[in-house]
């Protein structure tokens, strides 16, 4: 299963780790508004980042996303 994660604060990384570990998951990508912390989770797990997530729907082949903001 091909997996975003929108939104990198505490809960969204949190999940975005579990789901790189999954052996049933492929973590493609994460989305952020803030560019750093976006940059250093997907760097972090070897994904793709995002900071608009039109722009990930759009150009991601994905089977799911999980939403984690506020």
């Amino acid at each position: 299963m091909r997996i975003a994660v929108i939104g990198t604060g505490l809960i969204g990384a949190l999940h975005a780790r579990h789901l790189a570990r999954h052996p049933a998951c492929t973590l493609v990508a994460v989305c952020d508004t803030d560019i750093a912390k976006v940059q250093q989770v997907a760097g972090g797990l070897g994904c793709r980042a995002h900071a608009d997530f039109a722009t990930l729907i759009a150009t991601e082949e994905l089977d799911a996303v999980t939403i984690a903001t506020p």
